[in-house]
């Protein structure tokens, strides 16, 4: 029995957006009009007044008149740029609404439908296993949605805090690895590990950075052809010049549908999602602000390379010496 999805229509979203778009580049019309041509015609009487000058008087007025002209024109200026950029923040902010509903919509609709076929007296076991299965990669994946949303909350109300403790360097990456196996069965045909052969230690939040790596994973995928994709997860080191370890490092390299130039300054800014007019290649643009977010707070950077048409390489870099500290609970645990 195959899974059976439904995508929905982005042309709801779409229209509002449009109609949002419109709205705001009506406003940048109207600020023109009405700011643009006065402005030019005070400026105007200003020089005249300054050319044709009988007196003091006439320069003061012309000076005072030229000014006051270049303070509304720069006025008007910084009002049409912070009405774009709002138009622009509207505009994320309401697909992220709508890929919200629809990312969520999605697993819930598969368990709906799983649960519905259990009801049958007439499935026999296998088919009955195979439910069972498919609802719990669903559960799996609504809950993975939910906890990003609420770890975004947490992290603009400024209540994400860091559960630190001493730890091998490469068992976050390890532990992406496992939560994205137990949701793909097929990884074997697309995906492979390179793990760092040496066990260094790090002070770090295991947790935020195996969500953090799981995202790259889960991006990887997502924005891979399906059939020809391959994903390589690999924990390495940059030594220094001395050949110290400097730098502890988390790679995700895929084969995928890669990245255009004037996009990746952007794919880490929150709601921002790259068009790639794909069916189902829907998200909710909180993954990569969250792996930015993480790597900060372990005083790290993450970095990404990208090739239209060949794939793309993010790498969370952890320095080996930070001021991370592990905070003892009031009871000495």
């Amino acid at each position: 029995m195959e899974s059976q999805r439904r995508f929905v229509n982005p042309s709801h979203h779409d229209n509002l957006m449009t109609k949002v778009s419109n709205f705001y580049k009506r406003t940048q019309k109207i600020i023109i009009f009405f700011v643009l041509f006065p402005t030019i015609f005070t400026t105007a009487v200003g020089i005249i007044g300054i050319v044709l000058y009988d007196g003091m008087k006439d320069i003061l007025f012309g000076i005072l008149t030229i000014s006051f002209a270049a303070a509304v024109l720069s006025g008007s200026i910084i009002a049409v740029i912070f009405t774009a950029k709002a138009s622009e923040s509207a505009g994320r902010q309401t697909a992220f609404l709508a890929n919200v509903s629809h990312e969520l919509r999605s697993p819930l609709s598969a368990i709906k439908m799983f649960a519905q076929t259990l009801q049958h007296e007439r499935i026999d076991a296998e088919g009955r296993d195979l439910c069972i299965k498919e609802i719990l990669k669903s559960t799996e994946r609504l809950d993975y949605l939910i906890q990003q949303i609420l770890q975004w909350k947490r992290i603009l109300s400024g209540r994400e805090q860091l559960n630190l403790e001493k730890a091998k360097a490469s068992l976050p990456a390890m532990d992406a690895f496992e939560s994205f196996k137990s949701i793909h069965s097929d990884w074997e045909s697309f995906l492979e590990t390179e793990w760092c052969p040496e066990e260094y230690e790090l002070v770090l939040d295991r947790g935020a950075l195996a969500r953090a790596i799981y995202n790259l994973i889960d991006n990887a995928w997502k924005y891979s052809e399906e059939g020809k994709r391959h994903i390589v997860i690999k924990t390495h080191v940059i030594l220094n010049n001395f050949n110290i370890p400097e730098y502890f490092v988390y790679e995700v390299r895929d084969n995928g549908f890669g990245i255009n130039p004037e996009n990746l300054e952007k794919i880490f800014d929150v709601f921002y999602r790259v068009d790639y007019k794909l069916q189902g290649k829907s998200g909710l643009g909180l993954g990569l602000g969250i792996v930015r977010t993480i790597a900060k707070t372990h005083e790290g950077e993450v970095n990404v390379e990208s090739t239209p048409g060949e794939g793309s390489r993010f790498s969370i870099k952890l320095p080996f010496k930070s001021n991370l500290k592990i905070v003892e609970d009031g009871n000495g645990g």
